[in-house]
């Protein structure tokens, strides 16, 4: 696994992936995921694949700023990634896809293709890639961790940060509707 990740990391570097920006997202991401496992009930492989997916999910920013999501899903389904199938290269294509504001559709042909089970899938992880990419927003990584906290009807995400954290909480509440819709729990943020 450390094979794989490191020659993910040679490819995000090959793009020019902002280093600092990614690997906080990557943290992030798997934090997300590992504190919030009773709500998606995934394993380790799909986590592995969030993990490519926080890393290379700027990559498209080397062909153009705008609709640069699309352009990084691109990239990941060309590329011939260690450890990888073809169909699994397709799944963290679409989990980086949509690390922006775009949900996933039935219009957008890489997701319409895929099984039942596959969109499920994808709509779980980057509806926590979005999250984690919302926590970042300004590239400064001034959420120094989160907790998450389950109560019966919300869970509470709690940002800790010494900093103005505004605009990140800002973003996160723009894009905090598809988790909620995902994962079936309200979101409500403290800090």
């Amino acid at each position: 696994e450390n094979d794989i990740i490191s020659s993910v990391w040679y490819m995000a570097e090959k793009y020019g992936v902002d280093r600092k920006h990614a690997s906080y997202v990557e943290k992030m991401s798997l934090s997300l995921f590992d504190k919030t496992w009773n709500y998606h009930r995934l394993g380790d492989q799909e986590k592995l694949y969030l993990q490519v997916a926080a890393i290379l999910h700027d990559s498209g920013n080397y062909v153009s700023l705008s609709e640069h999501g699309n352009h990084s899903s691109n990239i990941i389904r060309t590329q011939s990634i260690m450890g990888f199938s073809d169909k699994e290269l397709e799944l963290i294509a679409n989990i980086a896809k949509y690390h922006t504001t775009r949900i996933p559709t039935y219009s957008d042909q890489s997701y319409y293709v895929l099984s039942h089970h596959e969109k499920i899938l994808v709509s779980k992880l980057s509806s926590i890639l979005k999250i984690a990419e919302s926590m970042d927003i300004s590239h400064m990584q001034k959420i120094r961790e989160i907790e998450v906290l389950a109560s019966t009807d919300a869970l509470q995400l709690r940002l800790i940060s010494n900093k103005d954290i505004l605009l990140e909480k800002w973003d996160i509440m723009n894009n905090v509707e598809f988790f909620q819709e995902v994962m079936g729990i309200r979101i409500k943020l403290k800090g």
